[in-house]
């Protein structure tokens, strides 16, 4: 595939440090990895076993890059997926550059949507639909792009699986929101609640992922706290919510879809590997419930 007939004999020396770089301006591959073209065999001939491997997502620690590859589980019809392709096909490619800044690419930024973040203000995503790339930009850092995504490109699109579904075409991002609090959380699922009674077959998926600081199993927990509101508050047919920890990323990220009857469920996509998380210690009951030091008062 890509990967093992650009760098497998590289004899000429220019092929060479083409097959050694990282991220490329105008580039629709990483190190001659492309979605939907290479596979979990071309990465690993290029770059061996991966540092932490969980199935369908790995990821690799890469001098001057940290990056997470997503493989297909199957094609359309015998794994859920969204793209007709077989197993450990690479679908998707994030990597984040230690150090590099946008105006280093010298991108020509009209062929770039520039999209703002919605939850992150000084993020701003410069997206290329046509070649299937991304870049993450921190405004507030001089132009820091901060990650860098690699999907299917345009020409692709004849690989996307079919849904099927009375009520919806496809698996569709409803909402998405960062650590809000609960009660504007609720507000969110009650319209969540409200396309769900409207599409009646339909089911809701709640992805969360935790943040790179997280307490342990607190993406878990955010899920299960929102199905429940859904089902005893909201009434909602508990046979018709799935929760998904998604895993890691940046910061805490709660997402919810409709995904019609016989549709592929929304991937899972971290993009922080698990071995990067900080894990933050609750507080002991010793230091949350302090008894007075005060005496007591004899009656």
């Amino acid at each position: 595939m890509l990967a093992s007939q650009t760098c497998g004999k590289a004899i000429i020396p220019f092929l060479v440090i083409l097959c050694a770089g990282g991220v490329r301006s105008e580039a629709k591959d990483w190190r001659g990895i492309e979605p939907l073209h290479s596979t979990r065999a071309d990465v690993e001939r290029l770059l061996g076993p991966p540092s932490t491997d969980r199935g369908s997502i790995v990821f690799y620690r890469i001098k001057r890059e940290r990056v997470s590859l997503t493989y297909a589980e199957g094609p359309c019809g015998i794994e859920p997926s969204l793209w007709n392709v077989p197993r450990d096909t690479v679908t998707n490619i994030r990597v984040t550059p230690d150090q590099l800044f946008f105006a280093e690419l010298k991108l020509d930024e009209s062929k770039y949507k520039k999209k703002r973040d919605g939850h992150v203000r000084h993020i701003v995503h410069y997206i290329n639909e046509d070649e299937g790339v991304s870049y993450d930009v921190d405004s507030s850092a001089g132009g820091l792009v901060t990650a860098v995504e690699y999907f299917p490109a345009a020409k692709d699109a004849h690989l996307r699986c079919p849904a099927s579904g009375e009520d919806l075409a496809n698996t569709t991002k409803f909402d998405s929101y960062s650590n809000i609090s609960f009660e504007s959380e609720k507000k969110r699922l009650d319209s969540f609640a409200e396309q769900l009674r409207r599409h009646d077959s339909a089911e809701g998926y709640i992805m969360v992922y935790a943040g790179r600081r997280a307490r342990a199993g607190e993406a878990k927990a955010r899920a299960e706290r929102a199905k429940e509101y859904l089902i005893k508050v909201r009434g909602t047919d508990a046979r018709r919510i799935v929760t998904i920890d998604g895993g890691h990323q940046e910061e805490l990220m709660v997402e919810l879809y409709l995904v019609p009857s016989g549709a592929s469920p929304p991937p899972a996509m971290p993009t922080i590997d698990p071995n990067d998380v900080q894990i933050i210690k609750a507080s002991s009951a010793k230091n949350n419930n302090r008894r007075s030091t005060r005496p007591r008062c004899k009656r």
